[in-house]
């Protein structure tokens, strides 16, 4: 509450103050220059805060048509729909932690299918192929990906190649619709300053083409968790919620500095700290998955941490990492290298800390050989050890089958009494799509798990053997009709087959 109404007055000048120079700034005009006698029409700083209005709806209207909106759908894992964000939640006063966060929403009967939603952003064309970045934890091992574009046109996606070490997935869709307008242009995240605009893109619970504006309010954060590894994030207020992840994080030209990936929040909710992937980090990961469909990233199989003051001490050295652990199976056990080793240099290169030492390893080539330098028991010696295939570095991406068009492609039940109530259709009679097959007539048609269908050719459905037979009767070349029920909405679907 205000103090008292000239405290309050002089908080909204000062508001204004912000306001009129972040718009000269935006406009490249210094404030020195602006100083100039306030014309009659603009004694209130209204058309100055007008430009800066303009300034962001110019920046909206430039990137939205390359800003999507992602569902990928998970089989096989758990019998909840998810909602695709990570999060830092503060613990024990350290970084926090990075996790997928989902909300109970079980399928009906319980099948084991799993819908994530996030965000990405076309940053590549290739002719009628579009190459769209977003988050890993977004697509995971998705069994079917699909991309909602600007003008609501849906597309199915393919899988390019994900990373997980450092939460990055491309994705690729095809269509001669799309040009190079959709194309966002990406920028250079080592020319970002803390107090710069920060613009967020993306489908936040679920709302598309959702605009959030901040600053830059930190760099080279660091949080990791067990299965991620994020260093020198983009920290930012710009309002980052579940669904914004894999979205962009746009510089006040409309260039993607980073990709939105993790909030630090005590609530699951926005609270004023979001965090970005640096654009620069994700360039030469989307070059490698288009290429290889995978990124291969060395290994030494060891846990390290940072010396402290009292470490430092202790082992008679104020350089390098410590050694807090050696995996047996590892190439750094087959070396020698043990637990409280100071690890000092890489090929000649002095270590700065874990995180340069991680990325350091990561970038070797497996099967080549690494010399260390290592202090051990206050004595300073030499180590050579051959750099692994990193253990995380996903399979290498498999051919793409030919889908059957002959078929329908899509499995169902039968609609038992309580499924039938859980999605509001007491008493009736009919099946429920259990699973899609990707690229086949029903998903080109816009079937999804959880449909139910109760006519067929406006013939009722009474169950699965009901409608195996119902299908069996139409021809090759026919035209089927599908009443179909989504979310207690009914629609009427045509399906030619072939």
């Amino acid at each position: 509450m205000w103090r008292n109404e000239t405290d309050r007055t002089h908080r909204l000048v000062s508001v204004r103050v912000l306001f009129i120079v972040a718009a000269l700034l935006i406009a490249g005009i210094a404030p020195q220059q602006a100083a100039v006698k306030p014309s009659a029409q603009n004694t209130d700083g209204t058309a100055v805060l007008c430009s800066l209005e303009d300034s962001f709806a110019v920046i909206a209207d430039r990137a939205r048509p390359g800003v999507v909106s992602i569902t990928a759908v998970h089989t096989g894992v758990s019998g909840m729909r998810a909602s695709a964000a990570s999060f830092a939640p503060p613990r024990d006063g350290g970084p926090g932690e990075l996790r997928l966060v989902q909300s109970p929403n079980p399928l009906p009967g319980g099948d084991q299918t799993v819908t994530a939603t996030g965000s990405g952003v076309i940053v590549r064309r290739d002719g009628v192929t579009f190459y769209i970045l977003t988050n890993q934890h977004v697509i995971g091992n998705a069994t079917r990906v699909k991309v909602h574009l600007h003008d609501e046109t849906e597309l199915k996606a393919r899988v390019v190649g994900i990373d997980p070490v450092t939460d990055l997935a491309v994705v690729s869709v095809t269509s001669p619709r799309l040009s190079d307008k959709n194309v966002v242009a990406l920028g250079d995240s080592n020319d970002v300053k803390v107090g710069a605009w920060a613009i967020a893109l993306g489908s936040p619970l679920g709302f598309d083409e959702t605009m959030t504006v901040g600053v830059v309010s930190a760099l080279q954060r660091q949080l990791e968790d067990h299965e991620v590894f994020y260093t020198d994030l983009i920290q930012t207020d710009a309002a980052i919620n579940p669904g914004n992840s894999g979205g962009p994080l746009l510089d006040v030209e409309g260039n993607v500095i980073g990709i939105n990936t993790a909030i630090a929040s005590t609530t699951g909710g926005f609270v004023g700290l979001g965090f970005a992937i640096p654009i620069n980090v994700a360039k030469s990961v989307v070059d490698t998955l288009i290429k290889e469909g995978r990124v291969i990233r060395g290994w030494l199989g060891i846990g390290i941490q940072d010396l402290t003051p009292p470490l430092k001490e202790y082992y008679g050295s104020d350089k390098g990492v410590l050694v807090v652990s050696v995996d047996p199976a590892g190439p750094a056990a087959r070396s020698g290298l043990q637990e409280e080793d100071i690890i000092l240099s890489l090929d000649g290169a002095p270590v700065e800390n874990i995180f340069h030492m991680q990325l350091t390893i990561a970038s070797a080539k497996p099967g080549n050989s690494m010399d260390l330098s290592i202090v051990r028991d206050h004595s300073t010696r030499a180590a050579s050890v051959m750099v692994a295939l990193s253990p995380r570095t996903p399979p290498a991406p498999s051919p793409i089958p030919e889908t059957r068009r002959q078929n329908l492609g899509l499995r169902v039940r039968t609609l038992s009494g309580d499924q039938a109530a859980q999605v509001g259709l007491q008493g009736a009679k009919g099946v429920i799509v259990v699973d899609l097959e990707a690229g086949s007539l029903a998903e080109d048609a816009g079937l999804d798990v959880g449909d139910v269908i109760t006519r067929l050719n406006s013939q009722p459905v009474g169950s699965d053997k009901d409608f195996a037979a119902m299908i069996d009767r139409v021809g090759s070349g026919e035209v089927m009709t599908l009443r179909v029920v989504r979310d207690g909405s009914a629609r009427i679907v045509g399906i030619k087959r072939e």
